[in-house]
C-alpha cells in the first residue's frame, strides 16, 4: 500500500527502524560503534533526506501520503533521528564516550516515536 520499498511500519517494527533506513547505521551497528567492534563516520551518518525512508519520504510519501498528519509528522522525530545519530558519531570520535552513551540511550525513545506515527499513519490511510 505505502509503495516504500523499506519503510513498511510493520517491517520496522518487527525489524528496529534503523535497519529500514538502509543508508544509515542500525541500531546493532551503533550499539557495536560505541564498544569499540566498528567504525563508523559523520559522513556514514547520512542526512534524514538522504537516508532510504527519507528519500521515499521526500518523493513518493509526502506526493502519495502527505495528506495524513501522522506522516508528515515523522518528519521531525526522523531528522532528530539523524541529527542524534550524527551527535554519537561525533562525541565518539572525539574521545568523549559519555556524550556518546548519554545521546545512544535516546534513541530508542526516538524510535518508538517514529514508529507510532507510522503505525498511525498507515491505519488511517486504510
Amino acid at each position: 500500500m505505502w509503495g516504500c520499498p523499506v519503510a513498511r511500519p510493520r517491517a520496522c517494527r518487527r525489524a528496529g527502524l534503523p535497519q529500514c533506513h538502509q543508508s544509515g547505521p542500525p541500531t546493532h551497528s551503533l550499539r557495536a560503534f560505541l564498544d569499540g567492534k566498528a567504525s563508523l563516520t559523520e559522513a556514514e551518518a547520512v542526512s534524514h533526506q538522504q537516508c532510504a525512508f527519507g528519500k521515499w519520504y521526500y518523493s513518493d510519501g509526502l506526493k502519495n501520503f502527505g495528506h495524513i498528519k501522522e506522516l508528515r509528522d515523522v518528519e521531525e522525530p526522523h531528522a532528530e533521528l539523524h541529527r542524534t545519530i550524527k551527535e554519537i558519531v561525533k562525541a565518539q570520535n572525539a574521545g568523549d564516550k559519555p556524550t556518546a552513551e548519554r545521546l545512544y540511550a535516546g534513541v530508542e525513545d526516538i524510535l518508538r516515536r517514529i514508529v507510532a506515527l507510522l503505525d498511525a499513519a498507515e491505519a488511517n490511510a486504510a
